[in-house]
């Protein structure tokens, strides 16, 4: 990743728009007061009416600041993604630019890529919610990339199996059975109970030659040879740093059809160049940070081709 240039394009096409989003930003949280103030007003007002009709005192007193602290909610969200929306329209498409072919990708599209992810076993099932996608191209290899959560719900319960970051990257050759790296666990439970696959048509593949990623990987396969040929040595010590970047249990890859899926569960809003409740500042630390979680791509590209590229 050539940091001068994205040095470059802070200075040219990010840094300069700074001023402008912390001004939007004073100017959308006045809003919030002044909507907040208004629906304090009239909470009030439907309150004195409602008690003025015989409605119970204590019920009003109970739902009234509950309603005014809900609809402040909603206002609150709706307005800080109006922000977040302007503020990755300053900065992600300059790094984009800088660091290749990589532009937006609709939440349609987005969805239909994590439908993908869960049937290759990378993806718990559940309902999937897409927060942000794009696609792009590195070294003639086509590329996804999909901020992503999954909400399991049970009993009138919902809970999220998943939330965080989803590469699809697209083989040289496809692969007509499923591969699948998850965590060594060591524990009883069954690791392969909650995602798309059939217990009884894969097993285990051990790596010893390679310890540090058989510490922390178990990988399950329909085809044992086609394993140890997708797994190259390169490819597993990605993975490993990646097991070891992002956290214990935190990674999950599968090869599955035409691409390589890798799932990142670390919980993090990736694209998000600032947060609303903080001044902006100069954003070059943001941009730093954004170039290389959008990098990320480029490093399991290098491995399925065997190599480090000039840009890497």
């Amino acid at each position: 990743m050539d940091k001068a240039r994205i040095e470059a394009a802070y200075r040219q096409h990010i840094g300069p728009r700074a001023a402008e989003l912390e001004a939007l930003r004073g100017r959308l949280r006045q809003r919030i007061r002044l909507i907040s103030a208004g629906v304090a007003v009239a909470t009030a007002v439907v309150a004195v009416v409602l008690i003025a009709y015989g409605a119970d005192l204590y019920s009003v007193g109970i739902s009234a600041p509950v309603f005014g602290f809900v609809a402040y909610c909603v206002v609150y969200q709706l307005i800080a993604s109006r922000f977040a929306r302007q503020a990755k329209a300053v900065v992600l498409p300059a790094i984009g630019e800088v660091l290749g072919d990589i532009g937006p990708l609709s939440v349609k599209n987005g969805r239909t890529w994590m439908a993908r992810a869960r049937r290759s076993g990378s993806l718990p099932r559940g309902a999937v919610v897409v927060y942000d996608a794009f696609v792009g191209r590195h070294r003639g290899t086509d590329f996804v990339m999909v901020e992503t959560g999954v909400i399991v719900r049970a009993e009138r319960k919902s809970r999220t199996a998943f939330r965080g970051l989803v590469l699809a990257i697209s083989v040289p050759s496809p692969a007509p059975s499923q591969t699948v790296m998850s965590f060594r666990s060591g524990g009883v439970s069954n690791p392969l109970a909650k995602y798309a696959i059939d217990p009884k048509r894969v097993s285990f593949v051990s790596f010893p030659e390679t310890p540090a990623f058989e510490a922390l990987f178990e990988v399950n396969a329909e085809d044992e040879a086609e394993a140890r040929t997708l797994l190259s040595p390169d490819l597993r010590a990605t993975l490993t740093g990646f097991m070891e970047q992002f956290g214990k249990g935190k990674v999950r890859a599968a090869f599955h059809d035409d691409a390589f899926f890798l799932a990142i569960d670390d919980r993090v809003e990736r694209f998000e160049p600032v947060k609303f409740n903080r001044p902006v500042g100069d954003l070059q630390a943001s941009t730093q940070r954004l170039s290389t979680e959008m990098g990320l791509a480029f490093r399991i590209i290098d491995d399925l081709h065997d190599g480090p590229s000039a840009a890497r």
